[in-house]
């Protein structure tokens, strides 16, 4: 038994001394040697520890940490329980002890004058995401209803006011960025997005830190998430200017990070026309854009289709799918860019003042070498929406059968475009 004490304290030496950076990392649920120590009590096997072991616990702590400080007594005691229930592979019920002294850990950080206690906030909201990860993958494969990951979204949340009101000392708000990033990472596991909108606003909240007295860490994170969040939204200027931030905050030694950031940066930079060099993908690992960016240079409806078709679900599955799906209108523009330039070149050879009208049937001449048969019809369909869209300037002729280009700049800049979409 003695043993097994002297490995905590450690931990109760640093919750004496308010020494939250120790307090944060001895608290994590990898910890070895408290792992080790839980291990070595009998009675583990089943996931539980035994009673006089908790109450040995319980009194322990309060004669290092003192009689006023009873909600760290609870707080231990059902961290050394989850312990003891992770060690047995029982997620569920390591869950169940965890959340059992979320109250009494957010009741300490009330009564916390110093704000010591903020990277133990912090560190306990992800020990919370993780392990509510893991509960709810276990109920799944035993075919159980799975809703501690909700769960845990509840208690995040009474974290994030209570970090939000800061009673007793300001510096508390501190915890708020890492506490918004935990709850992005879980509110977009459970897809609930509608969530995170309100959560990002509180960035502009009066009283809230400024972004840029966080730590780096956590800036790229929130701004990798109100990207992504803004890609579903269709704000694709803000998406693309908080993954760029993110993509651009990230140090080169973290190369997944920029990866990831990547991968849903070049898909919106794609869609306004920005084109990555394939060495830049390769050298990121995604190859997966390749045709997308061929398919772009030349106007291949056919290769964007396949390119959409081969890598559908891991793409949907990205949640890029619907994004991708956009460059159709404008590959469509590039093809018929390229067929006008054939044609004007031809006019101007023949010196014929017919340059900036280019028939419609020529144009369905090219679709379906691209593989879609489109009738006369659709055709001009296609080429209406892309006037519609800014793409192509311009105007139908019916009588003649034909599109009168502009004569200046009949095919724009798609950022341009876009923007002349929005006004």
């Amino acid at each position: 038994m003695a043993a097994f004490s002297n490995r905590f304290q450690p931990l109760l030496s640093a919750i004496a001394n308010h020494q939250g950076d120790a307090v944060a990392n001895l608290l994590k649920l990898d910890n070895s040697a408290h792992l080790q120590a839980v291990r070595s009590i009998s009675g583990t096997a089943s996931g539980t520890l035994p009673e006089s072991v908790l109450r040995n616990i319980h009194q322990r702590t309060l004669s290092q940490v003192g009689q006023q400080n009873n909600l760290w007594a609870a707080v231990l005691v059902s961290h050394c329980s989850c312990l003891a229930a992770l060690l047995s592979g029982k997620f569920d019920t390591a869950f169940s002890h965890f959340t059992a002294y979320i109250q009494p850990l957010n009741e300490a950080f009330r009564a916390d004058t110093e704000a010591w206690m903020v990277p133990v906030i912090i560190q306990t909201a992800e020990n919370l995401r993780l392990l509510a990860y893991k509960a709810d993958e276990q109920l799944l494969s035993q075919q159980q209803p799975q809703q501690k990951m909700e769960e845990a979204g509840s208690h995040l949340q009474k974290f994030y006011g209570e970090a939000t009101r800061a009673p007793n000392n300001k510096d508390k708000r501190k915890a708020l960025l890492a506490l918004m990033n935990t709850m992005l990472k879980l509110y977009f596991k459970l897809n609930t997005l509608r969530l995170c909108k309100p959560l990002i606003r509180s960035l502009e909240a009066p009283g809230f830190p400024p972004f840029e007295s966080f730590p780096k860490a956590q800036r790229v994170t929130q701004k990798f998430y109100s990207g992504r969040l803004a890609i579903f939204e269709d704000q694709l200027a803000k998406a693309e200017a908080d993954l760029e931030y993110a993509f651009s905050h990230c140090p080169a030694s973290a190369q997944q990070n920029k990866r990831l950031c990547l991968y849903f940066l070049v898909p919106v930079r794609l869609l306004a026309g920005r084109l990555a060099s394939e060495a830049h993908l390769q050298s990121y690992g995604l190859q997966i854009y390749i045709p997308f960016v061929q398919a772009m240079k030349l106007g291949s409806t056919r290769q964007l289709a396949l390119a959409l078709k081969h890598h559908q679900q891991e793409l949907i599955r990205q949640g890029v799918y619907l994004l991708l799906i956009k460059l159709k209108p404008i590959v469509l523009r590039r093809l018929f860019k390229r067929c006008w330039v054939i044609h004007k070149q031809a006019c101007e050879a023949q010196n014929s003042p017919k340059a900036h009208q280019y028939p419609l049937s020529e144009l369905q001449k090219a679709v379906r070498w691209q593989d879609m048969d489109l009738d006369e019809d659709a055709v001009e369909c296609a080429v209406a929406n892309l006037i519609h869209k800014k793409y192509v300037k311009g105007y139908i002729s019916h009588k003649n059968q034909c599109v009168v280009l502009s004569k200046a700049d009949p095919f724009p800049p798609i950022t341009a475009a876009q923007i002349a979409q929005q006004l």
